[in-house]
């Protein structure tokens, strides 16, 4: 017996780029990465390290002139601040092995409403997330 229409549109989806922006929008959710917004919850839990977000990484680059180029020529490494893990006092810091080199444009399911991401390479896989994410520089 031939397969379903719904198989068929099962199997297209399960290797499209949609089902792995998908599969990346659900691993940045799981991180519940912190974002800048919160970099006063990273100060009173005892970081002290110099901190920037993902989009000043992704301007950046060996010579960047900006705060995340000058820690990248200091040799530090970027990472996530992991919400949940820093509020039951685990280790919370996620290294940032890689970063997309476009912002990806994911539509936010308003009227003709999107918003930009930036592809992280992270231990747990490929993450989509905001501009505005912190990154920890060690």
């Amino acid at each position: 017996m031939g397969t379903t229409r719904s198989e068929r549109a099962a199997a297209r989806y399960a290797g499209s780029a949609l089902a792995e922006a998908n599969r990346a929008r659900a691993v940045g959710v799981e991180l519940g990465a912190l974002l800048e917004a919160d970099t006063e919850t990273l100060r009173v839990n005892g970081y002290g390290q110099p901190v920037t977000t993902l989009d000043a990484l992704w301007a950046a680059g060996p010579g960047g002139d900006n705060d995340a180029g000058r820690q990248i020529d200091e040799g530090r490494e970027p990472y996530l601040v992991c919400g949940e893990a820093l509020s039951q006092g685990m280790h919370a810091l996620l290294p940032v092995w890689d970063i997309g080199i476009e912002k990806t444009k994911v539509a936010t399911g308003k009227r003709f409403g999107s918003r930009e991401y930036i592809t992280v390479v992270t231990g747990r896989g490929d993450a989509l997330l905001a501009p505005d994410t912190l990154i920890l520089w060690r």
